[in-house]
């Protein structure tokens, strides 16, 4: 490529010689059968089991709105702030497994 062209009429004239790295190259393809394999570990099947019971439940609520509602009025109340509900709520989490892992 002669770049000296360039200021002269915005045109750049091209050399017919290629440069090596520029010759035309054959990609290299890599064939397969056309599966995918996958394989889940026995603890990834027992963490898919706790989200789906997790989504369950989750689903089961009847009124969600209701209860998030009356938790918020609980929270705001402060009536959530005691020693006795952070206690409890603590217990709950051990037994749960929640903090296991």
């Amino acid at each position: 490529m002669d770049i000296g062209n360039v200021r002269n009429k915005n045109s750049v004239e091209r050399s017919g010689e290629r440069l090596p790295r520029a010759e035309k190259r054959s990609d290299e393809v890599l064939r397969s059968d056309g599966r995918d394999e996958a394989t889940i570990s026995d603890s990834g099947r027992e963490a898919a089991g706790s989200v789906d019971n997790l989504a369950e439940r989750a689903r089961a609520e009847v009124d969600r709105h209701q209860t998030v509602q009356a938790a918020m009025q609980r929270l705001m109340s402060g009536e959530l702030d005691s020693v006795a509900v952070q206690r409890e709520t603590a217990r709950r989490m051990l037994e749960s497994g929640y903090l296991a892992g």
